[in-house]
């Protein structure tokens, strides 16, 4: 047993690996986590090989294992993914983007600045804090 809630992007996002290791995390989709008697086996799906070259699986392996404080399999297989830390992050970018436009254009000193003395909201120049 794992302790742990089975939230791929998130685990992959605060592994400490760095490199094409750190890609392959954030890039992979959890496939499967087999727990069973023996090691836990991560099966993680990458769109790229490339990510699969240096080494990068047995680092992230470390990694998982030093997690998790016992040996840590994984294997991987090529394929589109959708679940990613990397897409989440960009999820969440977009998100926090938006707010910050929604919130700016309802801000009532901008609608003022707008209605009063013709401004306009430059596109692009909204940026979250």
């Amino acid at each position: 047993m794992l302790n742990w809630d089975g939230n791929w992007p998130l685990l992959a996002a605060a592994l400490p690996v760095r490199g094409v290791a750190q890609q392959l995390a954030q890039q992979s989709e959890l496939v499967r986590c087999d727990v069973g008697n023996g090691d836990p086996l991560f099966h993680l799906r990458v769109a790229v090989e490339t990510l699969l070259s240096a080494g990068s699986v047995d680092k992230l392996a470390a990694a998982l294992t030093e997690q998790f404080g016992r040996n840590v399999r994984v294997t991987t297989e090529i394929g589109m993914v959708e679940q990613t830390a990397n897409s989440a992050a960009l999820a969440e970018k977009d998100a926090r983007q938006k707010q910050a436009e929604e919130s700016m254009k309802n801000d009532p000193f901008v609608q003022t600045l707008m209605r009063e003395f013709r401004a306009t909201i430059v596109p692009g120049s909204i940026k979250p804090t």
